[in-house]
């Protein structure tokens, strides 16, 4: 969830001492002189702090940029080679669609120049941690913990929690310490910290790293339609913890007194029910799973819109099935400076099983999301604001029943959605992984970035591997001023920003 900025400077028709009786420059060519024709891609990852924003320059040595041309259903390789800082260059590129690929990512674009880069959280310098990391607690003044008496289910009843969050590392990690029902505070050793942000990072005392501990305690908010009660996950207590150090080599101590949070109030009338009317339109034979809503502070503020998650505040989960409205009044505590600002969203997850060649049943899954600044999203009913693409297809033929594939390349197809044009399409191939109780894990194999206007995309040959499993997911784009030949890959940083899926059936690739 990551933006960066691209400079483009247009010297030529505006240099000091031009004047009218001047030859103007060829187009990207000098006066008189052919065009150029390169592509140049560019990727800057700007890196945002309290005391300012960094720039590091994409090193592609080490992560390299490719670049291919359409010839039919083939794609053909363009040499390169890297420019200034961060800048990769591919001359002779003949004026036509072409893929830029960078890891499992590729933009399908005309533009002649590109930028990748993208935004994070955190100083560029931060050091990774090798070992796994723990954390030696000493805490008190918890709110009393909850405990859900059938076993973890955040669904059905949502259990207290603690998360450590640095600013400065962009660090953001989930402790559990197995505490009883009821207790206020807690002494542990060796107490693991699952990481959700990449990899543990080291603390840095001279260089001012600091860190919060977050309880998020549940809260009740109505019933279900079942009569059951309806709770929620807020921010109810903080511990800011001064500059500290930490390699690695012993566990992170987190140690002191919790202090409450004042909490706030959030009105919400999400329209749960509209989006689960939109099941089929995302597979014919989809169901509503489940629904979330989440509010999480904007690290740094919004000047330059929201640049990545940085810990939450506020989780709110309708269970397995459930589409009624969720209607009233949610509170939560913010520990977060107020100027930074709140993000929040709601994501429907859509579901239904598929039967594989040899008859065994797995579980497909996808999602429609909307995002924006809290106040504005919460300021009226929460609705989707685009639908799915219709009339998914492969190789001409529908594709949302399950059916077997020869290896090579293929061409999705789809028709906008019925609500209106799209700013972008993704198309994402996820391959089975290998799990066998029916709720596999699948692995992206290849994102495919595409313009709002087109409805169809060549899959590159190589992809589908036989003896392989896959899903396919077609996702309509709503954000405003986004385009693919702009920024592609800063679209999670896009506020507001919605999408819509359609899901295929399960692709087989048989075994020769």
């Amino acid at each position: 969830m990551w933006r960066s900025i691209l400079l483009s400077l247009f010297v030529g028709l505006t240099a000091p001492g031009c004047t009218d009786d001047e030859p103007s420059p060829a187009p990207d060519g000098g006066v008189g002189g052919p065009p150029d024709t390169s592509v140049r891609v560019k990727r800057v990852f700007r890196h945002y702090t309290a005391g300012g924003i960094e720039e590091r320059p994409e090193d592609f040595t080490r992560n390299p940029v490719e670049l291919f041309r359409r010839d039919g259903d083939t794609l053909v390789a363009v040499s390169g080679a890297a420019g200034g800082p961060g800048e990769y260059v591919f001359p002779d590129v003949p004026q036509a669609t072409y893929y830029v690929k960078l890891g499992n990512t590729y933009v399908v674009t005309e533009a002649r120049s590109l930028d990748l880069g993208v935004r994070r959280v955190g100083r560029a310098d931060a050091i990774d941690v090798e070992q796994s990391p723990t954390a030696l607690l000493d805490l008190r003044e918890l709110d009393p913990w909850h405990v859900y008496p059938g076993g973890p289910s955040f669904l059905e009843d949502p259990e207290s929690s603690l998360e450590l969050v640095s600013d400065e590392l962009g660090l953001v990690a989930h402790i559990s310490p197995g505490l009883p029902d009821g207790i206020n505070y807690v002494v542990a050793h060796e107490v693991p910290l699952a990481v959700l942000s990449g990899p543990m990072k080291r603390f840095e005392q001279a260089r001012g790293d600091k860190a919060r501990l977050v309880q998020l305690s549940p809260q009740l908010f109505g019933t279900l339609p079942d009569g059951s009660d309806q709770r929620y996950l807020s921010a109810s207590r903080v511990l800011n913890l001064p500059p500290l150090s930490y390699d690695g080599t012993a566990p992170l101590r987190v140690e002191g007194t919790l202090e409450p949070l004042p909490q706030r109030e959030l009105p919400l009338n999400w329209r749960v029910s509209a989006f689960a009317a939109l099941a089929a339109e995302v597979n014919p034979a989809a169901t509503l799973r489940e629904s979330r809503l989440n509010l999480y502070p904007a690290a740094y503020g919004l000047d330059e819109g929201w640049i990545g998650y940085s810990g939450g505040v506020l989780r709110l989960a309708r269970p397995f099935g459930v589409s009624a409205d969720a209607v009233g009044t949610l509170h939560f505590g913010n520990p977060t400076p107020a100027h930074w600002g709140l993000v929040a969203d709601v994501i429907s997850h859509f579901s239904f099983r598929a039967q594989d060649a040899i008859g065994s049943s797995i579980q497909l899954t996808t999602n429609m999301s909307t995002r924006d600044v809290a106040s504005r999203l919460t300021a009226g009913p929460i609705v989707p604001r685009i639908l799915p693409p219709r009339a998914l297809t492969l190789d001409g033929t529908e594709a949302y029943s399950s059916r077997a594939l020869t290896p090579g390349a293929h061409v999705v197809g789809w028709q906008p959605p019925s609500s209106g044009a799209a700013d972008a399409y993704m198309v994402i191939l996820r391959r089975r992984g290998g799990r066998d109780d029916g709720f596999p894990t699948f692995l992206t194999e290849a994102t495919l970035y595409v313009d709002g206007s087109a409805t169809s995309l060549l899959l590159p040959a190589g992809l589908l591997q036989a003896g392989e499993r896959y899903v396919l997911t077609v996702r309509a784009i709503l954000a405003d001023g986004y385009e693919v030949s702009d920024r592609p890959l800063m679209l999670n940083d896009r506020l507001p920003y919605s999408d819509a899926a359609a899901l295929s059936g399960l692709l087989s690739v048989p075994a020769p």
